[in-house]
């Protein structure tokens, strides 16, 4: 997660490497989002999940058993570990407190007497805001590279190569029935081309986000491309979920809501040149268009043929008499 670090990582930052993990080392990955300090012996109402806890022991100095009960409720809270300074009230951590922290894989860090919580928490914290902004900074530019795709008239093909670019993996676009589009993985591995995408489209969350699936044999990742809450195809990521990073995903996602926006724009494209089709061949046939330089010009944007002859009919259907097929009454032919 970005906006944590592990324990272990933690560990190694200078104010704290002198410290020793004294049990409980099975939980030395669990997450740290937050450092707190222990000040009361209530403590269990003001703790958050993700959180380092640090303490000189001086609440419960005189009840080791109640610090012993605490290490367990730390740990069903979700907390990252207890660093206990203990050197000046508790001459050593308990023995109870060791064997309830590695009964329950819950971290206790013994720190060294010079230890300073200040610099523990100002540590800790910045390394976390660091990687939030390392990490804003990229989301940034991948956001600015699909947008000059989109603004730049770029289309699918440019989508999934910047993406594959992005993550590291060959990537392809599929239309709404899993077929292959576009995209690397057509020609890194020859063998995707035409393998339909396996479980689509049924299996394609309706809420966007995305799945496990595979293509042939291969293991994917599935960005469903959803335009008012219809799949218009999805971006496939050879690479199971388990293996793409935070930022992969979050990637993958803005890459189907750019192709989503390339896709409405080209349907609306192709509508608008049906309409002035319709238009145009309305004025052709009601004998509106006369200009002959400008029917050349649209018959051949269109690929329309007009130096072979044409009949326009127009028919309507009549209605069935009962027992008997409907018949079709001509209007007026020319």
């Amino acid at each position: 997660m970005v906006d944590s670090i592990s324990l272990s990582r933690a560990l190694d930052l200078p104010p704290l490497r002198a410290a020793r993990v004294v049990a409980g080392a099975d939980g030395i990955e669990r997450r740290i989002r937050h450092v707190n300090v222990m000040e009361v012996p209530d403590i269990l109402p003001w703790v958050r999940p993700e959180e380092l806890l640090l303490t000189t022991a001086y609440p419960l100095r005189d009840n080791r058993a109640a610090l012993a009960d605490l290490v367990p409720q730390l740990a069903e809270r979700g907390l990252a570990g207890i660093a206990i300074k203990p050197d000046r009230y508790l001459e050593g951590i308990p023995a109870g407190v060791l064997t309830a922290a590695d009964a329950c894989g819950f971290p206790v860090i013994e720190l060294p007497a010079e230890a300073s919580f200040n610099e523990i928490i100002s540590s800790v914290l910045s390394i976390i805001l660091n990687e939030q902004s390392l990490r804003l900074q990229r989301a940034a530019e991948i956001h600015d590279r699909f947008t000059r795709i989109v603004l730049g008239g770029g289309g699918l093909r440019e989508i999934a190569v910047t993406l594959e670019e992005v993550v590291g993996r060959s990537t392809l676009i599929v239309d709404q029935l899993g077929a292959p589009l576009t995209g690397s993985a057509d020609e890194a591995n020859g063998t995707m081309v035409g393998v339909p995408l396996a479980g689509v489209p049924g299996a394609w969350p309706t809420g966007g986000e995305a799945v496990s699936s595979t293509m042939g044999a291969l293991p994917a990742t599935i960005q469903p491309i959803m335009v008012d809450a219809v799949a218009y195809g999805a971006i496939v990521v050879l690479a199971p979920p388990a293996e793409l990073s935070e930022d992969d995903l979050e990637a993958l996602q803005f890459a189907a809501t750019v192709a989503a926006l390339r896709l409405v724009q080209a349907r609306a494209v192709v509508e608008d040149d049906r309409r002035f089709q319709a238009v145009c061949l309305e004025e052709l046939v009601s004998g509106h268009l006369t200009d002959r330089t400008v029917l050349a010009e649209r018959a051949a944007a269109f690929g329309w043929d007009l130096s072979l002859p044409r009949t326009v009919l127009l028919i309507q259907p009549e209605p069935a008499a009962a027992g008997s097929p409907g018949t079709i009454r001509a209007l007026a032919d020319a």
